[in-house]
């Protein structure tokens, strides 16, 4: 196998790892919206004024 090769997979894995971190912290900080929303609740009300 060639050098090419390993850079390829050195990025495809680096690329999936950065995806898949996007995706957890995606998902924390949507909880972290939920319980912000749970703490406030007249904070998002449906009147703007």
């Amino acid at each position: 196998m060639t050098i090419a090769f390993w850079l390829q997979l050195a990025v495809v894995l680096v690329l999936l790892g950065l995806a898949a971190l996007t995706v957890a912290q995606a998902v924390h900080f949507d909880g972290q919206i939920d319980r912000a929303v749970r703490l406030v609740p007249d904070g998002a009300s449906d009147d703007p004024r």
